[in-house]
C-alpha cells in the first residue's frame, strides 16, 4: 500500500460505505433485537442499562458476528498505518464496532481488551473517552466495582484533557448513576439521574 492521497480516499470511502456500514447496520439490528426481547423485572430496581441475560444475549449473537467479522475484514485490508499514524479515519470505527459487538455478546474480557488497545492507541482523542466509557462498562457487567471506581477517577482526569463531545458527556451521569445504583448508593444514584 502506498499513502497517497487517491489512496486514502478510496481506503476511506471503502471502509466507510461498504465495510462498516454494513457491519454497523448488523449491530444496530442485534441491538434492537435485543432491545425488544429484554424484558425488566418491576419487582427490584430497574437498571440504568438493561444489556440482557446471557440466553438473551444469545439470540443477537448471530448479528453480533456478522459486525465481528465485518469490522475484522476492514482493519486489515483497508488500514493505513505510516509512521505511527492511522491515515484510515473508519479504522478506529472499526475497532469500536468489534469491541460494542462483543459486549453485547457478554464477551467482556475481549471486549474490554479490544478497548484497552483503543484507549492506548488513540490516546488524547474521543475516542479514547469513547473507549473508556465502554471499558467501564466491561467491569460493571463484571461486577468488578472497585476497579470501576478507579476507571471513573481516570476518566475525569481524562476528561480533564480532552474536550468531550455531546454525545459522551450525556453518558457521563448514566453511568455514573448506573454504578450507584449497583453498589446500593441510592442518593448518589439520584443526583445523577436528575
Amino acid at each position: 500500500k502506498k499513502n497517497t492521497f487517491t489512496r486514502r480516499v478510496y481506503h476511506n470511502l471503502t471502509t466507510h460505505y461498504n465495510i462498516y456500514w454494513n457491519g454497523n447496520e448488523s449491530f444496530k439490528s442485534g441491538k434492537s433485537t435485543l432491545a425488544d426481547n429484554v424484558a425488566d423485572n418491576y419487582n427490584f430496581i430497574l437498571p440504568v442499562y438493561n444489556f440482557g441475560t446471557a440466553d438473551e444475549s444469545r439470540k443477537v449473537a448471530a448479528d453480533m458476528d456478522r459486525a465481528i467479522e465485518k469490522a475484522g475484514i476492514a482493519i486489515p485490508r483497508h488500514s493505513l498505518f505510516f509512521a505511527g499514524v492511522e491515515y484510515n479515519r473508519w479504522i478506529d470505527n472499526c475497532y469500536m464496532l468489534i469491541g460494542k459487538s462483543q459486549f453485547f455478546r457478554q464477551d467482556y474480557t475481549n471486549s474490554r481488551r479490544t478497548m484497552e488497545y483503543l484507549m492506548k492507541q488513540y490516546a488524547g482523542s474521543e475516542t479514547e473517552l469513547e473507549a473508556a466509557l465502554w471499558h467501564i462498562r466491561t467491569f460493571m457487567q463484571q461486577k468488578r466495582y472497585d476497579d470501576v471506581a478507579s476507571q471513573i477517577d481516570q476518566f475525569e482526569a481524562l476528561l480533564a484533557k480532552v474536550k468531550a463531545p455531546y454525545r459522551i458527556r450525556r453518558e457521563i451521569p448514566l453511568m455514573c448513576a448506573d454504578y450507584y445504583l449497583k453498589t446500593e448508593n441510592l442518593q448518589s444514584a439520584k443526583t445523577n439521574l436528575k
